[in-house]
């Protein structure tokens, strides 16, 4: 792991939880060492924290961002008084506790009926909001749409967010290569010299399960995949590895109103993120949710003992349109995954992680609750004891596997499951949960 964070060092780095709800706890795993290394780092959760919440204690964003995208994108700074009231009244708001038991905003995409589609769209409101990059093409030129792009006004009025949100957590920008100084120099190199290229912008994907990591051809249950492969759908399109040589194909968007498309400039790149990984903890939790232990083990073998998709299968997933690339960002996925760490309380991250998850309601998240029991030693057939209200008798077997840290290449993981070009940027969680039944069916499956 120490690996991995040496490699994002001066990086922008966003770090989303990849399901729903809870699986941003994850993230403090990697943000822990981030922190120190990163330009800057960014927390992202799809969230099922009732609107009624978030309208009463998050900073909605500004009123054209609201009705741009559709009063999806929220951001919570941290607040310990509002912490304390919701440890008190026992409210569900988990990225509202987090927030203030690490110090680090969040960013908040409201689940269940966005979009693929829409999810993208939150994706650039926070790039342009953070600044993370050179500017990126949009979908729809002005952002007018529910589910389209989002055009430069849009960001400005994002950047609003940060501006208020202070300084402890946004680490200072460094000046770009190609930046000018006040004597009219470009900064960072001798006169003349080319520019160099953008500090990279990484994104990590992390589960609370093993949702994101299957197929969709195992035998028995693939738990909970919904929000998961929606997730992994929109991040793809937003990921280099996917249009290495230039600007990806139209996708249908919903509710996009704009009629024209983008002519983006020279400068204009046409991906959010130049690394990609999808990171899980707490792989075997799932197996309460009807996922096979020996497939499970059997799938884990197989994809950390190499970073290629397994090729042997024709949808569009498959490539992951990567052919080709030969980028230095490339290279460094290719060194630093796949990755497997077993965590114990003495690894300073996991002991991090261990005692912000105690704060944070843990009796609201089965598999945070069991990494952290895995943490503290625990093996077999055990129930924390804050989830035996919920729990009478536990179906999971604590293992080293529950305690492990995997990490992958996003176009891996991506290039395995077998009917993610079955969805698009049309699909909310009812029509994706469909398209995967509809798939299970059609190979013999339920």
């Amino acid at each position: 792991m120490d690996r991995f964070v040496e490699s994002c060092r001066g990086k922008a780095v966003v770090l989303s939880g990849c399901g729903g709800g809870a699986d941003v706890y994850g993230t403090a795993l990697l943000l822990h060492g981030l922190q120190r290394v990163a330009r800057k780092t960014v927390l992202v959760s799809l969230s099922f924290t009732h609107e009624t919440m978030l309208n009463q204690f998050a900073s909605t964003t500004p009123d054209v961002v609201r009705r741009t995208l559709g009063r999806r994108l929220y951001f919570v700074q941290p607040n310990e008084g509002l912490a304390t009231a919701l440890l008190e009244k026992k409210d569900y708001f988990p990225e509202a506790l987090m927030a203030a038991r690490i110090g680090h905003g969040v960013y908040i995409i409201v689940l269940p009926d966005l979009t693929i589609g829409g999810i993208k769209d939150c994706y650039r409101a926070i790039y342009e909001a953070e600044s993370l990059g050179p500017p990126v093409a949009s979908a729809v030129e002005g952002g007018g749409g529910g589910a389209g792009g989002v055009g430069g006004a849009v960001g400005a009025m994002l950047a609003s967010i940060s501006s208020t949100v202070g300084r402890w957590w946004v680490t200072e920008r460094p000046q770009d290569d190609g930046e000018q100084n006040e004597d009219g120099t470009v900064g960072g190199g001798a006169e003349g010299a080319a520019p160099s290229p953008p500090p990279a912008v990484v994104l990590c994907l992390v589960d609370g399960g093993c949702d994101v990591l299957l197929t969709g051809l195992e035998e028995g249950g693939l738990a909970t995949p919904v929000e998961d492969m929606m997730h992994l759908r929109a991040t793809r399109d937003l990921c280099r590895y996917q249009q290495p040589g230039g600007p990806p194909p139209p996708t249908p968007t919903a509710a996009a109103e704009g009629p024209s498309a983008v002519s983006p400039s020279s400068n204009t790149r046409h991906h959010l993120f130049d690394e990609s990984y999808v990171f899980a903890i707490g792989a075997n939790v799932d197996c309460g949710h009807g996922v096979l232990p020996h497939v499970l083990d059997r799938r884990l073998a197989a994809i950390t003992s190499s970073s290629s998709p397994s090729g042997d299968h024709d949808d569009e997933g498959a490539s992951g349109g990567s052919g080709g690339d030969d980028s230095p960002n490339h290279k460094v996925e290719k060194d630093v995954v796949p990755l497997q760490a077993l965590l114990t309380l003495s690894v300073p991250s996991a002991a991090w992680y261990y005692d912000m998850v105690m704060n944070c309601q843990p009796v609201c998240t089965n598999v945070q609750s069991f990494v952290c029991a895995a943490l503290e030693g625990h093996r077999g057939f055990y129930t924390p004891p804050v989830l035996k209200d919920r729990i009478k008798e536990s179906k999971i077997e604590l293992r080293d596997q529950t305690a492990t840290l995997y990490g992958f290449s996003h176009e891996r993981i991506a290039g395995d499951v077998r009917y993610l070009s079955l969805l698009d940027d049309r699909m909310d969680c009812g029509r994706v949960s469909r398209a995967i039944s509809a798939f299970r069916r059609s190979i013999g499956m339920r």
